[in-house]
C-alpha cells in the first residue's frame, strides 16, 4: 500500500562557501522544493530553520550552517527582518497556497519544470515554472488569449498575450507564475524565441538580446528597464529577427 512521506527538513542556506548559492538562489530553490512536494502530494513539509542562528554583522565568526533561516537573527539592525527566502515563500503561499496540482511537465534533461495548479478560493489556474540551470524559451498552449505574469516575489510583471493560442515564456532559475483561466495545458514550441532568459554582465558592459519570430512577422519591441541601464540599440523584429543592446551602469 501507499505510505505517506513526511519531509523532516527543507531549506537552502545562502553562503557561497562550498558551492552554496546566494540569498536570491535560496529564495528560488526554497519555493521550488515546495512546488515539487505539493505537486507530488508528499504530505507534511517542515522548514529546517525559521531564523538565522548568527547575525550577519558578526559573520566572520559564523559558518554556513548558521544561515538556513527565513528570517534574520534577532541581533540584526532590524531584528528578525525577512530574508528573500521568506518573501518568496509568502508569495508562494499567496499565489498557490493549498491549490491542487492539475498537470505538470518535467524535463530532466533540460531541467525545466512546469506545474499547473487550480485554486479553490477563486477557481483560478496558477502555473509555476523554472529551469534549474541556464534558461529555456518555450510555448504553453493554455486555451486562453491572455494571462497575468508574476515574478517569484509576487510582483505583477504585466499581461502576456497568446499567439494562435500559445503563450511564450522564458524560464530561468528564478521561478515565475502565470495566473488566469486555462482549460488546456500543453508545452509546445515557442512562437517567439530569444538567445537567453538571464544574462550576466559587469559594470559598463553591453548585453545583446536577440529575438526571432517563427512566423517571420514584423513586431515592435518595447523595453522596460531599470534607471541604471541604458538602451544602446533597438531593432524591431523585421521578417522574424530583432535585437536590443543594453549597457550596464558604472555601479
Amino acid at each position: 500500500p501507499d505510505m505517506p512521506i513526511h519531509l523532516t527538513e527543507i531549506g537552502i542556506r545562502d553562503h557561497v562557501e562550498g558551492g552554496w548559492g546566494n540569498a536570491n538562489v535560496a529564495a528560488a530553490q526554497n519555493i521550488e522544493y515546495y512546488a515539487v512536494t505539493q505537486a507530488e502530494n508528499l504530505g507534511t513539509v517542515y522548514q529546517f530553520s525559521a531564523i538565522n542562528n548568527y547575525p550577519n554583522i558578526l559573520w566572520e565568526n559564523g559558518s554556513g550552517e548558521q544561515r538556513w533561516g527565513l528570517l534574520n537573527h534577532g541581533n540584526e539592525r532590524v531584528p528578525f527582518s525577512a530574508r528573500p527566502a521568506a518573501i518568496s515563500t509568502m508569495a508562494y503561499n499567496k499565489l498557490i497556497g493549498n491549490a491542487e496540482m492539475v498537470n505538470c511537465y518535467t524535463d530532466d534533461q533540460n531541467l525545466t519544470y512546469v506545474y499547473h495548479f487550480k485554486r479553490d478560493l477563486d477557481g483560478k489556474d496558477v502555473i509555476i515554472y523554472w529551469t534549474e540551470y541556464g534558461s529555456e524559451t518555450f510555448g504553453l498552449k493554455l486555451g486562453t488569449g491572455q494571462a497575468e505574469l508574476y515574478d517569484m516575489y509576487s510582483n505583477n510583471e504585466g499581461t502576456i498575450y497568446a499567439t494562435d493560442g500559445v503563450i511564450t515564456v522564458t524560464s530561468s532559475f528564478e521561478p515565475a507564475y502565470i495566473i488566469g483561466s486555462f482549460p488546456e495545458f500543453e508545452k509546445v514550441a515557442p512562437k517567439i524565441n530569444t538567445n537567453g532568459g538571464r544574462f550576466s554582465a559587469i559594470h559598463k558592459d553591453d548585453v545583446a538580446i536577440e529575438y526571432s519570430d517563427a512566423a517571420k512577422r514584423n513586431l515592435r519591441i518595447e523595453v522596460d528597464k531599470e534607471d541604471n541601464l541604458t538602451l544602446t540599440e533597438i531593432k524591431d523584429v523585421v521578417n522574424g529577427a530583432g535585437k536590443i543592446v543594453i549597457t550596464t551602469g558604472e555601479k
